[in-house]
């Protein structure tokens, strides 16, 4: 068992990082470091991980989930494949569907002169 240097805590203040384990839990660890690491952070995953672990497991959410925000998620595509995988404009339409639609008279005056 492989545990997270204490210096990588802060990242991890939602799970106990004590119990933390580097192959049980990469896909914790992984997506949380892509997402809040700093430099040092990012360093001790690439020294933990090989570059095609990662590399396979942002392939992966990209195909599914995708749980890293469009920001990290257009770092990190540009990193490993030269070119971002979402253009901004792909990623609004991709949330367009689930946009609440608000009818204009249900919001106050004030509100709908706001621009």
């Amino acid at each position: 068992m492989s545990q997270l240097p204490p210096s990588l805590a802060p990242l991890f203040h939602r799970y106990a990082w004590q119990t933390l384990d580097t192959s049980r839990h990469a896909a914790v660890i992984i997506p949380t470091i892509l997402q809040w690491g700093d430099w040092e952070a990012d360093l001790w995953l690439f020294e933990t991980y090989e570059w095609d672990t990662i590399r396979d497991w942002l392939a992966h959410d990209l195909q599914t989930s995708r749980t890293l925000p469009d920001a990290a998620q257009t770092f990190w595509t540009t990193a490993f494949w030269g070119k971002p995988f979402l253009s901004p404009s792909e990623s609004s339409q991709r949330w367009a569907a689930n946009r609440r639609h608000v009818p204009p008279d249900s919001v106050p005056e004030w509100l709908r002169n706001f621009r």
